[in-house]
Order: C-alpha cells, then sequence, then structure tokens
C-alpha cells in the first residue's frame, strides 16, 4: 500500500476505529493509541494484498490490540491504580466533608436563634433576603444585619480552614 492509500484509509476509518477500541478500553487516549499502533502495522506491511473488505481487516486489528491491551500488566496495574485512589480519594473528601459539616453544625447550634435562623434560611433553603425577611416577618435589612453576624460569631467558633469552607458556599 502506498503512503496515500493509507491516509486516505485513515480519513476513512479513523472515526469508527477509534469507537471500536472505545468500546472495549473506555479510555479515549489508550483508543487513539491502539487505532495508531494499527495504522503503523498497516504502514509496515507494504506486501499487504487486500483479500476481502479492508474495514474488517482493519476492526479485527482493532480488536485484537484492544483485547490485548486490557490483558495487558500495564492496563491492569494502571486500572487498579486509577481504581484504589479514586476509592481513597472518595472516602477522605466523604470523612472530611462529613467532619466539616459536623463542626459547623455544632458552632451554629451554639448560636442564638436569631443567628441560626438566617443562617439556616440562607445555606441550607438558599433563600434570598428577602424571602427570608417575609418568613421572619423582619425588615429585609435586619436579615442582611443578622446575617453579617451571624457569620462573624460563626467565625470566631470555627477552626480557620472550617471557616473558608463555609465562606466560599
Amino acid at each position: 500500500m502506498t503512503h496515500e492509500e493509507i491516509e486516505q484509509l485513515m480519513d476513512d476509518y479513523s472515526l469508527y476505529l477509534l469507537k471500536l477500541a472505545y468500546v472495549y478500553v473506555k479510555n479515549r487516549q489508550s483508543a487513539e493509541d491502539i487505532v495508531q499502533e494499527v495504522f503503523v502495522q498497516l504502514y509496515e506491511q507494504r506486501n499487504y494484498k487486500e483479500q476481502g473488505k479492508i474495514k474488517s481487516y482493519l476492526s479485527t486489528l482493532v480488536v485484537n490490540r484492544s483485547k490485548n491491551y486490557l490483558s495487558s500488566w500495564s492496563y491492569r496495574m494502571m486500572h487498579l491504580k486509577e481504581t484504589y485512589i479514586e476509592r481513597s480519594i472518595n472516602e477522605k473528601d466523604e470523612l472530611i466533608t462529613n467532619e466539616e459539616r459536623k463542626l459547623i453544625g455544632e458552632a451554629i447550634f451554639k448560636l442564638p436563634l436569631k443567628y441560626r435562623e438566617v443562617l439556616f434560611f440562607h445555606y441550607y433553603e438558599d433563600l434570598k433576603t428577602a424571602q427570608m425577611a417575609e418568613i421572619m416577618n423582619v425588615p429585609e435589612s435586619t436579615v442582611k444585619t443578622r446575617l453579617v453576624k451571624a457569620r462573624k460569631l460563626l467565625k470566631d467558633k470555627l477552626p480557620q480552614n472550617d471557616w473558608e469552607v463555609l465562606s466560599h458556599e
């Protein structure tokens, strides 16, 4: 096959072969590598004589490379590491988040009721100051003042890094 013929095959079948490889490996970069390796192999086989449909030949090469990739040691190690790292990050994040929420909740419950309610409405119910004013039957300016005061009191009760989490919400 000539260089031009291989380029034409790449134009015609690359997307199809990429999708095929992705079905197996579930990773775009790995699928792209497999398709590239198939075309390199085809290029190196300059004496290839088309005996049937080239699409089915390329598909067979991609499927076989994909299966080889999935059974390779490097894939299994990479997959194991990704799974372990993802699980440990999620578990750690969940533990940290739960602990932070617990500390914030405890600190909020130590505040006087008028400050607890504005924090609850603002952070947990996601209400606007006008809505809070209507529910609490106070002027909107009072709600704003209480919210500022509640944040200040809460900041004094929380460790620095927990306050930073709350202030970014």
